[in-house]
């Protein structure tokens, strides 16, 4: 109960910046929560909370981390209103580009795109966002436990890891 209550704490104020009149000139907000505090449970309530908007989600993580990530976020969404893409869809032989995100984008609805490790610029999403896709969007969330720059920063109370991976042979236990 806890977690939960303090997780709707920041998901709620991040909500308040990204709809705060004064804030519409900033594209990109930072929002920076130690490791293990729940930053995908957050993202899927963050959803959740705003169902007028269309989230993009993108992750660095590769294998089955990735895969976790979106069956996580699958579980936790109630409604359609997001996709995730993996470092793994953007590889020399399966290379994404702008036009294939660009199509599968409503056009009824904001679009959030949401960076899980955010604080990371790596050439690959930079290159494929900051195309038409980075215009096309309403707002962009950097979600990271490095905080590199101001934006929300979650100050929970004490540490605490909701789950434990272990990873042996590319499966998470």
């Amino acid at each position: 109960k806890d977690i939960n209550e303090t997780q709707e704490y920041y998901v709620n104020e991040l909500i308040e910046a990204l709809n705060d009149k004064n804030r519409d000139c900033f594209k990109e907000q930072n929002f920076t929560s130690d490791t293990g505090t729940g930053k995908t449970k957050m993202m899927a309530m963050l959803c959740n909370k705003m169902p007028d908007k269309y989230f993009v989600i993108t992750t660095l993580s590769k294998g089955q981390l990735q895969h976790q990530i979106r069956k996580n976020l699958a579980n936790d969404i109630k409604q359609d209103n997001f996709v995730v893409y993996g470092l793994c869809d953007y590889t020399t032989n399966t290379k994404l580009q702008a036009n294939d995100i660009l199509q599968k984008l409503p056009h009824d609805k904001q679009i959030v795109w949401l960076r899980d490790e955010g604080h990371i610029h790596t050439n690959k999403w930079q290159e494929l966002f900051n195309s038409a896709i980075k215009d096309k969007c309403w707002k962009i969330v950097n979600i990271s436990a490095t905080n590199k720059e101001e934006g929300i920063r979650c100050n929970f109370s004490h540490t605490m890891m909701l789950r434990t991976v272990n990873q042996q042979e590319g499966t998470p236990e």
